[in-house]
């Protein structure tokens, strides 16, 4: 289930004091900007970006992880995915819910990067997830841990104590190469015996001589290569037979 949410605010400046002694808004440090013309996320690390930005591209939001916990509690922090609207629970809410049932696309917020909630107790997500959520946007959900002890009370009673929420990043896993990908840096090598290499490569990735023969196909047809200065005639030397016969030998 989805718990990762990002939503544009306009609680994103802090004061800045000057060389001067002036007090200008500047955004806040570490704030959470999507580049809405090339649609990337990045963080704050300046100190003096003026609030006065061009807010129509660079456009600050909030980061909020929420939990599947489905117990609804005065002054906890909520959102309704469906409005996309960040609320503080009431009482008044509590007695709706206690006649309605929760609604569809409520969810109880555990982290996030937005001031007013953690000045109000909310956990705060740490530089290491941000700096991992910008480079894997489309990431909907991480795992959530939490540590619990269980302590006997005065009355002589056990209760249970909890720690902070631990955010279990998921490891990234190596990305293998397309065809196209192996032509394209084989290409940007610039020499003849980069078939070699691409094809003993491929190999090794467990491609097969029809996938060896198409990525050896795909750099031939290059423009690149043929603007070469000799280099087509020099490639064409070495067919594809010779290439995957090299590779098998020294694969053996």
């Amino acid at each position: 289930m989805k718990n990762i949410h990002v939503l544009p605010t306009e609680n994103y400046k802090q004061d800045y004091t000057t060389l001067l002694g002036e007090v200008i808004k500047v955004v806040r440090l570490g704030q959470l900007i999507l580049n809405k013309e090339t649609n990337q996320l990045l963080v704050n690390k300046s100190t003096q970006w003026a609030a006065s930005c061009d807010t129509d591209v660079l456009v600050p939001h909030h980061m909020y992880i929420t939990s599947s916990d489905k117990e609804v509690t005065k002054d906890e922090w909520w959102i309704d995915t469906k409005d996309n609207l960040v609320f503080k629970v009431t009482d008044e809410d509590i007695l709706v819910i206690k006649e309605d049932g929760l609604p569809q696309g409520f969810f109880k917020i555990i982290l996030t990067t937005d001031q007013d909630l953690i000045k109000d107790g909310v956990q705060p997500i740490g530089d290491k997830l941000l700096e991992w959520f910008i480079k894997n946007t489309g990431c909907e959900t991480v795992e959530i841990d939490r540590d619990e002890r269980e302590v006997g009370n005065h009355l002589g009673g056990v209760v249970t104590e909890y720690g902070d929420y631990k955010i279990i990043i998921p490891q990234e896993e190596p990305k293998q190469e397309t065809l196209e990908e192996a032509a394209e840096r084989l290409i940007k090598l610039n020499r003849r015996d980069a078939f070699y290499e691409d094809a003993k490569w491929q190999s090794e990735r467990m491609y097969s001589e029809e996938d060896l023969r198409k990525a050896i196909a795909l750099s031939r047809k290059s423009d690149y290569i043929k603007d070469w200065s000799g280099g087509i005639q020099a490639l064409d030397k070495y067919d594809e037979d010779k290439i995957i016969d090299i590779v098998n030998k020294e694969k053996q």
